[in-house]
């Protein structure tokens, strides 16, 4: 499931949490994915319709990883506690290019499920 090791890796995402926000995914933004939310044991994994990916890590709500694979493309939103000269810290952004940017999508005290609508607005997905 990993695309990248990151600073989660070692962090599990406690299962009830994670059947719940798959939960609160399927019900709110079905019609986006192929397939319903999958629970793996170290996230969530979130298949499109365009055949892209996002899998989600929340071990909690102010630790989280988003790693988006759009084609050969991967975008990442974390909160690993490094980067502090960017003034969402610590969110940050490594976009598609691998640049380094501030995170103008998630914020560490929105709910997870919010966090999500706004990745999906983001990419245009609502």
């Amino acid at each position: 499931m990993a695309y990248k090791k990151d600073f989660l890796e070692k962090k599990r995402v406690p299962e009830e949490f994670a059947v719940k926000l798959a939960g609160d995914i399927n019900a709110g933004f079905k019609n986006i994915f192929k397939t319903p939310a999958e629970v793996k044991s170290d996230g969530l994994l979130l298949q499109f319709k365009d055949g892209s990916q996002l899998e989600l890590r929340y071990p909690s709500k102010k630790e989280y990883s988003f790693n988006f694979l759009r084609g050969e493309k991967l975008f990442i939103i974390d909160t690993a506690p490094i980067h502090n000269e960017l003034e969402t810290y610590p969110n940050h952004i490594h976009d598609f290019d691998g640049k380094l940017i501030k995170d103008g999508i998630t914020d560490i005290n929105n709910e997870p499920v919010k966090n999500i609508e706004n990745f999906l607005r983001f990419f245009g997905y609502i």
